[in-house]
């Protein structure tokens, strides 16, 4: 289906989802309104972000303690992390996200909810409106202390999209879409921490007993030595 300029298509399915949400989109005529946005988003991105270097301030996201530390030699490279993260976030991390998101809602709700019978198409296209909100204002979320509020705002926001999407492609009970949701946020939740643990422990096992004293060990037991007590 035609959605007409991608670009519109995308910043009114912002502000009217229960609108603009709705009609039949290929997963080409997703990505298409998503990057639309996103390049939108990383223009804005590099304006604020470049305002606020030469003002002297540093964004609220993007900018980690260690980069901020970087960041202080350099008053350039301010505006430049923040901008390769835009970049590398909303051109190569999110789609990717999306694709998998996806996957887990349409399980959850065609093979494990029942709650639609529609195809993936639908449901990537979905995903993607979802994430729209906090997309277009990325830009916005850079600015400080109110960025943290305004990221929160954007969450609920991409919540309230996503749900209506998810009605609107599968034409099905928004009470469902919301069920699905919030289904697939507990399991991303929980796989994340499994998977995290996962490799916490695989790393802990592999490395602990050559980082850990041996004065943390009963009687000052040396594992180097095989297990001797030393005097």
């Amino acid at each position: 289906m035609n959605s007409g300029n991608p670009l519109m298509k995308g910043i009114r399915s912002i502000f009217h989802p229960g609108r603009e949400t709705s009609g039949s989109l290929d997963i080409w005529g997703s990505l298409k309104i998503y990057y639309s946005v996103a390049i939108i988003s990383i223009i804005l991105t590099a304006i604020v972000t470049g305002i606020m270097a030469m003002a002297g301030i540093y964004p609220s996201n993007g900018i980690s303690p260690y980069s901020a530390g970087i960041a202080s030699l350099l008053p350039a490279s301010i505006s430049t992390i923040s901008i390769v993260s835009a970049v590398i976030g909303m051109l190569v991390v999110v789609p990717i996200l999306l694709f998998i998101m996806a996957i887990i809602y349409q399980l959850i709700g065609r093979n494990f909810l029942n709650a639609w019978k529609g195809s993936y198409e639908k449901t990537f296209a979905a995903a993607m409106f979802g994430v729209l909100p906090a997309i277009l204002f990325y830009w916005a979320m850079s600015i400080p202390i109110a960025g943290i509020v305004l990221a929160f705002i954007f969450s609920i926001w991409d919540f309230v999209v996503l749900t209506i999407a998810l009605s609107s492609q599968h034409k099905i009970e928004r009470t469902k879409s919301i069920i699905v949701v919030l289904v697939g946020a507990i399991f991303s939740i929980t796989l994340a921490m499994l998977i995290m643990m996962f490799f916490a422990v695989g790393f802990f096992s592999a490395v602990g007993p050559h980082v850990i004293p041996t004065s943390t060990y009963p009687g000052n037991v040396s594992i180097v030595s095989g297990g001797s007590a030393l005097p």
